[in-house]
């Protein structure tokens, strides 16, 4: 059982998660200076799209990497045809991971995200606590 702090704690978390995770832009240089990313960054909307959305992270990660991460459910319909992702070649099901509330399960979750959908063509979709959206590859880095 969690006490008063600890709540407090939490609370904090996911509040400076939210602040923090989305860069607001004019141009494509502010997402590039305020993420510190130079590939596979758009200002959209005034706000950064996630690198990672258009591609992978082992895409954009590794030089000589070029397969792209495949497609699940959370992507747009069209994703596929603007290059941000690719069907699966084997034409798996979508394994969904619920990923908590706690910072170390969003890193496992990311990783096993990475390899199912970037290495092993597996669609990976999260599901996430109190409508947090935990997706490595969200659009709006939410």
């Amino acid at each position: 059982m969690m006490n008063v702090a600890g709540w407090s704690m939490l609370a904090l978390l996911l509040l400076c998660k939210q602040v923090l995770a989305s860069v607001s832009c004019v141009w494509d240089a502010d997402c590039e200076a305020g993420l510190n990313f130079e590939r596979n960054v758009k200002c959209v909307e005034g706000k950064c799209q996630n690198p990672f959305f258009t591609g992978g992270c082992l895409y954009n990660m590794l030089e000589g990497w070029d397969k792209l991460r495949v497609c699940h459910s959370d992507d747009p319909p069209d994703a596929e045809e603007k290059g941000y992702c690719r069907k699966s070649p084997m034409d798996y099901m979508e394994v969904r991971i619920h990923s908590q509330n706690w910072e170390s399960a969003f890193f496992g979750t990311w990783i096993l995200q990475i390899l199912l959908s970037e290495m092993l063509d597996v669609p990976v979709s999260v599901e996430a606590t109190a409508g947090l959206n935990n997706d490595l590859y969200d659009s709006q880095l939410r």
